[in-house]
């Protein structure tokens, strides 16, 4: 089985490098990271991907459109920030969870194992609904 396609976008190299190393070692291919917010736009557009991590401010840009294009995708992701969780995040983000720097790897695994988790429970539900919707009971 292939490793999940996880979408790492921030801007500070050692952050990076350390969200990199803790996603490898938990058996993710990285795909990234993006350090701005053109970069990670182009690959959350065109990549496959089972999830992403996500910087909320890139060297002054908020992730917000990155955010929008792997909701519309179905694509789970987690919010890292330094700047603490006191943050007025847009409401299609409210729901997401919103991990502090540093981020430890445990803290980091189990909040993305946790959305991905949830959205393909969610999909498998939509299946079932649409499936089941035409049938035809007597």
């Amino acid at each position: 089985m292939d490793a999940k396609r996880i979408l790492l976008v921030d801007d500070e190299a050692l952050v990076a490098l350390a969200a990199e190393d803790i996603l490898i070692s938990e058996g993710y291919a990285v795909v990234g990271p993006a350090d701005r917010l053109e970069s990670a736009l182009r690959l959350a557009n065109s990549e496959a991907l089972d999830g992403a991590v996500l910087d909320i401010n890139l060297a002054g840009d908020y992730v917000w459109p990155v955010a929008d294009v792997l909701y519309a995708r179905g694509v789970p992701f987690v919010l890292l920030t330094g700047f603490g969780k006191g943050l007025d995040l847009p409401p299609s983000c409210r729901l997401i969870p919103l991990l502090t720097k540093p981020v430890r790897p445990p803290e980091l695994a189990a909040a993305l194992e946790g959305q991905i988790a949830r959205v393909r429970s969610a999909n498998r539900r939509a299946c079932r609904d649409r499936s089941s919707g035409g049938a035809v009971r007597s």
